[in-house]
């Protein structure tokens, strides 16, 4: 087995919660306005999936997100996901405060994130992870 994949599997692991933001993760990026002034939001079906998978292996879902939506809120409601924290700008500061009430290791921690204020909490976690679409200083 390739060392790479050996050092994957033994991080993956130890992961208990992981925290998932949600423009960008679980969307393209895009916000959709209608002439009323709502906001729309498209969710990918296969995303929920993977967050059911996630759950069912005993994986703690934390969604994150700076922007306050009742279609997010609904979304990872209906996935089953509880723990949905919006309005949240300095996500770092969270989930260290969270980590410290809840008696969590770094090494414990996930996160998946495309954007400046999520890359700022690669040192809170253990394992950070993104998309090909998010931005190049958090690709890198």
């Amino acid at each position: 087995m390739n060392n790479n994949i050996k050092k994957i599997e033994i991080q993956l692991s130890h992961i208990s919660s992981i925290f998932l933001d949600v423009d960008g993760i679980f969307t393209d990026g895009s916000l959709y306005f209608t002439d009323d002034g709502l906001t729309l939001t498209k969710f990918n079906v296969l995303d929920g999936m993977g967050c059911m998978l996630l759950k069912e292996i005993g994986v703690e879902i934390l969604i994150l997100t700076s922007r306050h939506s009742e279609a997010v809120v609904q979304r990872f409601k209906n996935l089953g996901i509880e723990k949905i924290f919006t309005k949240i700008l300095k996500k770092s500061d969270f989930i260290k405060d969270y980590s410290k009430t809840h008696n969590l290791e770094k090494k414990e921690l996930a996160m998946m994130g495309d954007d400046l204020q999520d890359l700022i909490a690669i040192d809170k976690v253990g394992l950070f992870f993104t998309t090909p679409n998010a931005i190049d200083i958090v690709k890198n």
